[in-house]
């Protein structure tokens, strides 16, 4: 039941980044925020696709 997150609406959220930029005090935990949910997403994705390929070697 994994979501599969396009990387278009990944890149989409960064319109938003100069706006937030701006205010200097929370840039910092935002920037780390995002930071933190990409190497989520991507450590996600890899377990999906490391899984994929253990499925098909295991149907070998």
């Amino acid at each position: 039941m994994r979501r599969r997150i396009p990387s278009l609406q990944l890149f989409g959220s960064d319109r938003h980044f100069p706006a937030v930029v701006s205010r200097s005090a929370r840039s910092s935990t935002y920037d780390f925020r995002m930071q933190l949910r990409i190497v989520y997403i991507y450590t996600l994705e890899l377990k999906g696709m490391i899984r994929i390929i253990w499925w098909r070697i295991a149907d070998m």
